[in-house]
């Protein structure tokens, strides 16, 4: 097999977590050139995959192709190469026949939602799922490669001039935060109708959570992650915990990096804190510890695919959950599931995470401990994979 193609062209989260199976890929076909179709603003990232040749972008994915001159014009690129092999990771309609033109010997896709394919997968998670219909065809053998991103040093020395510009210092631990999510900034209908976003946890909660922190933590400095869109969720949250604390070791980098520097920054965190969104699986792709505050969506399929001893999880186990992009998410008035996790249960979570010694060679500073309690080390490379194909060997 001399050339791949993947396809998967959606969000942040979605992008990162395809990466997985193109590692896979390389492993096996060192040769190989596999180029990867991804959403339209998501081709920085592939700075990252050195293992990726090439990216191509594509806009407005629900739009036909046929009507759609952007689209025509990468089928005729990508029409220049006869692909051995090319794998669609999507199952909408619209980009289904954009995909059945492109030149190749072999095409496989997801199975359809509601298949018995699909049905026999269980809640696998989304990475095992891709690599499944890999391992169906006899392309790769059953093992699953997490995702990764390689943070070249270029990216390093630019974070480290933004950190200085911050007036923050190195030498001292860090832990960001990503209050914002992307659920309103993804559409701007959402936008012009300011629709609630049942991911997000409280303004509030962040505010207490850095008073918090800072109480415990003496020294710590912190980092507001996010988007040009989320610089007024960060500002809001500053000037409340300021008017509180004014000397809280606090800043925003919202909407001052692009993909790769926000992947180097993420290096630079002993602990990342976020909502269920593009950013946390960012931080997972790099090795930085997270906490992971979880609500409506579907939690098995689409959870940072880390080793759980750099992770933690916090949601609660409720009888509507998982309820997102279903109807029964458009009748909830309140997202329980998200306002009632409390800011003890993330410092607790935080504080854990910090007991972890770091990698060696890493950068990443030690703070005061929040907690006392055990330690436990980093772990192998491989745990979480070993698992995931345990779980789906018993189904």
């Amino acid at each position: 097999m001399n050339t791949v193609l993947v396809f998967r062209a959606g969000a942040l989260g979605d992008t990162i977590m395809a990466t997985g199976v193109t590692r896979s890929l390389r492993k096996h076909y060192p040769r190989a050139r596999i180029d990867f179709i991804c959403s339209s603003g998501m081709e920085g990232l592939f700075r990252l995959t050195p293992w990726i040749d090439t990216a191509y972008g594509i806009r407005f994915r629900n739009l036909p192709w046929t009507i759609d001159p952007l689209k025509r014009r990468l089928l005729q690129r990508l029409n220049r190469t006869r692909y051995d092999l090319a794998v669609l990771l999507e199952t909408h309609r619209g980009l289904a026949s954009f995909f059945s033109k492109i030149r190749a010997r072999a095409r496989l896709a997801l199975p359809a939602a509601g298949s018995a394919s699909e049905r026999h997968r269980g809640d696998a998670h989304t990475v095992v799922r891709h690599h499944a219909i890999l391992w169906d065809a006899g392309i790769l053998p059953r093992e699953v490669c997490s995702p990764r991103l390689a943070v070249p040093r270029g990216e390093k020395e630019r974070a480290s001039r933004l950190l200085a510009d911050l007036g923050l210092d190195e030498a001292r631990p860090i832990v960001g935060m990503h209050p914002g999510n992307s659920f309103r900034q993804r559409k701007r209908a959402r936008r012009w109708l300011a629709s609630r976003d049942s991911r997000s946890w409280p303004e509030e909660h962040w505010c207490d959570l850095l008073l918090a922190l800072a109480r415990a933590s003496p020294g710590i400095q912190c980092v507001l992650f996010g988007s040009p869109w989320d610089r007024a969720v960060n500002e809001r949250i500053m000037r409340r915990a300021s008017r509180i604390e004014p000397d809280l070791g606090l800043v925003s980098t919202a909407g001052l990096t692009d993909l790769p520097l926000a992947a180097a920054l993420m290096e630079r965190f002993v602990v990342f804190v976020s909502t269920d969104s593009g950013p946390i699986h960012i931080a997972a792709a790099v090795g930085t510890p997270i906490v992971g505050l979880y609500g409506p969506t579907r939690f098995e399929e689409t959870r940072p695919f880390c080793d759980e001893r750099t992770a933690r999880i916090l949601k609660r186990d409720l009888p509507c959950q998982p309820c997102y992009g279903l109807s029964l998410q458009k009748q909830c008035k309140k997202a329980v599931c998200m306002e009632s996790l409390a800011v003890a249960e993330v410092l607790n979570a935080i504080g854990e995470l910090l007991q972890t010694p770091p990698p060696p060679g890493s950068r990443k500073g030690r703070p005061p401990p929040l907690d006392p309690a055990g330690t436990s080390g980093r772990p192998a490379e491989g745990a979480l994979e070993e698992r995931c194909l345990g779980d789906l060997e018993a189904r």
